[in-house]
């Protein structure tokens, strides 16, 4: 048994117990709904995606309750449980049900920013940048590209020279730009947006983000018929990916696999 599995288990049988208890859930209803975001969450973690849907409707039902009743003190949990519902929701494909949850987030994360902005303009960033992801593979290309800059922005004016988190989301979001710009055919923006999140990936010391980054950097020269920096950036990947499984196989082998195959896509094109 896994980590992953041990948190299900023990969270499952916290639940239960609470369950067992009507009293106890009554004055602890928060803890209860904490619990089933938790659990929810790493549902998601073991793929188990319909049961995550079920415990997140739960969730959202308890902490709502709580929400309405006492809105300074539990809005900010009732948004991030909506927020990583959509994240579930956009795993199942299930867009439109998605962008409903996201934007019920986004809209309580701007009336909190608005009082605490250096606290929530971070996580509404990381919440528009997860609803650009969902309209993306949606197919509303504008509308990811509006989410994703506004996320960049708000990520950029809260940076003050060392916040590692938020250089992180600010390459999150760079890619999810990037991802973008190739689906409309913009290489050049793509490539400059990959370039940034590299080298903010490079100064965080993120090997296996940087690894991804690099991937993604690699397509798009490979695209550009930039094909030594191509090659070079993949080989530097499948390095990361080759270390990294010696330590995690379970986590770096997957990887190493889907990034060997792209490696042979951009050999396949190099006619040098």
């Amino acid at each position: 048994m896994n980590q992953l599995e041990q948190a299900r288990n023990e969270l499952k049988s916290a639940i239960l117990l609470v369950d067992k208890l009507p009293k106890a859930r009554q004055k602890n209803s928060d803890i209860y709904s904490h619990l089933l975001g938790r659990l929810a969450g790493v549902l998601r973690e073991l793929q188990d995606h319909r049961e995550s849907e079920n415990i997140y409707e739960e969730a959202i039902r308890s902490i709502r309750s709580l929400s309405d009743k006492y809105p300074k003190r539990y809005q900010p949990d009732l948004a991030l449980t909506l927020s990583n519902y959509g994240n579930t929701l956009t795993d199942l494909g299930e867009y439109a049900k998605a962008k409903e949850k996201y934007e019920e987030a986004i809209g309580i994360r701007r009336e909190l920013a608005k009082q605490y902005s250096e606290f929530f303009n971070p996580k509404l960033a990381t919440t528009l940048r997860s609803y650009g992801n969902s309209l993306r593979l949606s197919g509303d290309l504008d509308a990811s590209r509006v989410a994703y800059e506004e996320s960049l922005t708000l990520l950029r004016s809260e940076f003050a020279g060392g916040n590692e988190e938020v250089l992180q989301l600010i390459a999150d979001t760079l890619i999810g730009l990037s991802n973008v710009a190739i689906y409309v055919n913009d290489l050049q923006t793509a490539y400059c947006d990959c370039q940034e999140a590299v080298q903010i990936r490079r100064s965080v010391e993120d090997v296996l983000a940087l690894a991804e980054s690099l991937q993604n950097l690699a397509e798009v020269e490979n695209r550009l018929d930039l094909m030594d920096l191509a090659i070079e950036h993949i080989e530097e990947a499948i390095y990361i990916f080759e270390e990294g499984s010696r330590r995690s196989p379970g986590v770096y082998l997957p990887l190493l696999a889907s990034c060997l195959n792209n490696y042979g896509n951009i050999l396949s094109r190099d006619k040098r």
